[in-house]
């Protein structure tokens, strides 16, 4: 069984051209990489990922100590991660009505899905999302950023969304460079798949150095944002 190609409106989960797996493998290992270096260890509480797909980062969560809830409205993605990425308790469902009970969510893993939601016209779907995160949980939000590009969604609007959900910013790093000439002999199989750990690692370390933002192409750029408890204040 195959992981489904395309989320449930349609657009390209994965690479059409990546016909061998290894571009996806690659990006997995990498995002992965970046995401537990930063997501702290569970301290009995609910992480949420959310728009997971076919569940290929949800296990990281069980991992980093985390009560690991997948949710995605795809029922294909989510028998195919049920089978393929056993570990998780996976839910049907999607913004803005998620399948958790309010303020139960110490942290929310978003992967690409504010784009896909711009993309199908459905952007304000997101508000309302602050209402399922704890005073002081945190949102781990990975999106492709590219300035100026009306396929994309500009970053400081990204980050006004998040405000108006009761977040603020703590930590901005970019992660991965789109057109960057290695993924292309990874994507075609002219690199072995030993080398890849090295090489990802070797990515991170040049990517958390970026300054400014990608105009002639996209970033994949993990943003943190952290619940403001307004009972503290």
């Amino acid at each position: 069984m195959k992981p489904p190609t395309h989320d449930h409106a349609g657009i390209h989960i994965l690479d059409p051209k990546d016909s061998l797996g290894l571009k996806s493998h690659y990006i997995t290992m990498l995002q992965e990489k970046a995401l537990d270096r930063y997501i702290p260890k569970g301290t009995a509480g609910v992480a949420i990922d959310l728009g997971c797909g076919y569940g290929r980062l949800t296990p990281l969560l069980i991992r980093k100590g985390w009560t690991a809830i997948g949710i995605d409205p795809s029922r294909e993605s989510l028998e195919y991660a049920k089978q393929h990425f056993p570990g998780p308790e996976y839910r049907q469902g999607g913004l803005p009505n998620l399948p958790i009970a309010p303020e139960s969510a110490s942290l929310v893993l978003i992967q690409n899905v504010l784009r896909t939601l711009k993309t199908i016209g459905k952007l304000d779907a997101v508000r309302g999302l602050g209402h399922y995160v704890i005073p002081g949980g945190k949102i781990f939000l990975v999106e492709n950023i590219r300035v100026g590009h009306p396929d994309y969604i500009p970053e400081t609007e990204i980050i006004e969304i998040m405000k108006r959900e009761g977040m603020h910013l703590i930590k901005r790093i970019p992660i991965r460079s789109a057109r960057w000439w290695p993924i292309y002999l990874i994507r075609y199989g002219l690199i072995p798949k030993s080398l890849f750990n090295m090489i990802a690692n070797w990515e991170l370390r040049r990517m958390e150095k970026k300054k400014g933002n990608p105009i002639r192409q996209y970033w994949n750029i993990l943003f943190i944002f952290e619940k403001m408890d307004i009972s503290h204040q």
